[in-house]
């Protein structure tokens, strides 16, 4: 477990050697256990290689698993593509309140929402919010774990978090006993949390660095840890330790994510099942890059017959074959032989000698193409992520692009953003005594200006509001857009309706919906019933243009007319 230097010159071979360290189960054994389920489970870790401690060894080596991602043409592009559109657009914070309670609340959620944004902001002081979340990302997608250590303030209250490195992190057994905790749990009819009690049992987490160790609690176990030995010091024991100097560090907590592998308590990253696909790649371009330094085979050679070599020509062909066929350098040399013609002592005429040259059979350029080709799918898909994320084709329509976009973003990333969005409302939220919010991670956002226009017609002709036009974008996936309140008389009738309003002036852009409502019947005859229409009271022109039926640029307008654009003015009003 010690993090010593690594050997940077590992070649492929020397790595996936030591990626498998699990020792083989007896599964006969264990079905036939039958002792009971508290204990069962305990059983069950001990499975996976007990050491110290009770730290329990990983299934696999996470140094060479780490080695893997870092010497992989394929793998990298892929978990960057995971950690940008899961975790790199920020969040957004959604009222959980009623719309009939907005107004009554309303002081209290915009303070909350600004507590909240202040939190994220300075959770971590050396990196952002998203950097943290992306490192989180990085690590479970490099080796199936990512850990968060929980920091809390000298009142108990969480005050920041920070990212540790996942490849120094093991983990303890379970504990055998249960301890009481009080979990919080949200009224929404009330707005409060109430305290339910609940038993779990809890395990400890080790930062293991050049065997020196340093223990974490799990996040909500109540209980003082020792943070050098992991174990559970009394609080009386605490406070004379305290008190007499004697350094007891009482260990922090920490949350464990993982891609859930049922055979052990450790995660295991997605592309397991595509290792020897990432190997054989690699092992392919070892091979081809030992044979522009190493190769043994000249390209040509010169054949000789009817002679015989010269004296020396031997020994210059192994010298040859030794110092100048290897290196890039030299790679076209040829090999020269030279010969004399035979015959017997005293022949005046020798014979002919003939000199063929043969080209020697080489390494086929290309020869593993067709193989890496199909490994990269394989990795890629073990991501299921379309191919256009790894820039691996360009034969991309904007249709194809757009569709493939939009699955990724349905099979792949949204639901990987809820399972921490779960995380924080779950267990963050309650702890920070969020009442009127939920946290929600931005999706990717929209920057196809056509589709944008689309959807603006849309929903302009489909006579919704501004403020339920940005309702319905906050519905859609590709769109974030921030939630605001407003009674401005544009801002809450139909887009059609408000536009025109403002451009023939009967409107501005700082009347009410109330003011709208006084001045509808402004200058209107309603008494007038013997007529089909109700004439405009004669009014100077500067009035009458401030008068909302005057934007029909007639004198008279209908009773049924005025009555149904009041009416729809209050229901916008009481929405």
């Amino acid at each position: 477990m010690s993090n010593e230097k690594k050997n940077t010159n590992k070649n492929i071979q020397e790595i996936s050697s030591t990626l498998f360290i699990k020792k083989p189960k007896n599964y006969l054994n264990k079905l036939k256990d039958t002792r009971e389920t508290s204990r069962g489970q305990a059983r069950d870790e001990e499975d996976d290689n007990i050491g110290d401690d009770n730290i329990i060894e990983p299934p696999y080596n996470l140094e060479a698993l780490s080695e893997l991602v870092g010497m992989s043409a394929e793998l990298p592009q892929n978990i960057e593509a995971m950690k940008q559109n899961c975790e790199g657009y920020g969040y957004n914070l959604i009222s959980t309140v009623e719309e009939e309670d907005k107004d009554r609340y309303k002081t209290a959620i915009k303070e909350e929402a600004n507590r909240v944004n202040d939190f994220f902001e300075y959770s971590s002081y050396q990196i952002s919010f998203t950097k943290t979340r992306k490192n989180l990302r990085g690590d479970l997608e490099s080796i199936g774990n990512a850990y968060m250590e929980i920091l809390r303030n000298e009142k108990g209250l969480i005050d920041g978090f920070e990212w540790i490195k996942a490849i120094d992190m093991r983990l303890t057994e379970l504990d055998l006993e249960y301890t009481d905790i009080e979990f919080l749990k949200y009224d929404s009819s009330t707005k409060t949390y109430r305290v339910t009690k609940q038993k779990r049992r809890f395990r400890r987490y080790v930062q293991v660095i050049n065997e020196n160790k340093i223990f974490f609690k799990e996040f909500g176990d109540p209980r003082i840890i020792n943070a050098r030995d992991g174990k559970v010091v009394g609080e009386e024991e605490y406070k004379t330790s305290k008190e007499n100097g004697t350094t007891i560090i009482p260990a922090t907590e920490m949350f464990h994510f993982s891609l859930i592998n049922s055979q052990s308590v450790y995660g295991l990253p997605r592309w397991i099942g595509a290792t020897a696909a990432i190997v054989g790649s690699r092992a392919m371009e070892e091979t081809n890059v030992s044979w522009f330094h190493n190769k043994a085979i000249p390209p040509v050679a010169f054949l000789v017959s009817g002679g015989k070599l010269t004296k020396g020509a031997v020994k210059r062909i192994k010298e040859y074959m030794v110092a100048q066929t290897k290196g890039l350098e030299n790679y076209h040399n040829a090999l020269v032989v030279d010969a004399i013609g035979s015959g017997t002592p005293g022949q005046l005429e020798k014979n002919n000698v003939k000199i063929d040259i043969k080209e020697l059979q080489q390494l086929k350029e290309g020869i593993f193409i067709e193989y890496d080709k199909e490994n990269r799918k394989k990795i890629r898909s073990s991501f299921r992520l379309p191919p256009i994320f790894v820039g691996a084709t360009d034969d991309y329509t904007q249709a194809t692009a757009k569709e493939s976009k939009e699955v990724a973003e349905e099979q792949v990333f949204q639901p990987e953003r809820s399972d921490f969005d779960f995380f924080i409302n779950r267990n963050i939220f309650p702890a920070l005594d969020v009442k009127y919010h939920k946290f929600q991670t931005k999706s990717v956002p929209i920057n196809n200006r056509k589709d944008e226009t689309d959807v603006t017609k849309i929903q302009s002709e489909s006579g919704l509001s501004y403020l339920e036009s940005r309702k319905k974008l906050n519905a859609i996936n590709e769109i974030q857009v921030d939630e605001i309140n407003s009674d401005k008389a544009y801002m809450n009738l139909p887009q059609a309706v408000a536009l025109e309003l403002l451009k023939t002036g009967a409107i501005s852009l700082n009347d009410t919906m109330q003011d709208l409502e006084n001045g509808l019947i402004e200058g209107v005859n309603l008494d007038n019933t013997d007529e089909a229409d109700a004439e405009i009271v004669e009014q100077d022109d500067k009035d009458k243009s401030k008068t909302p039926v005057a934007i029909m640029g007639l004198s008279k307008v209908s009773v049924k007319t005025i009555k149904e654009l009041q009416a729809l003015v209050k229901l916008t009003r009481q929405k």
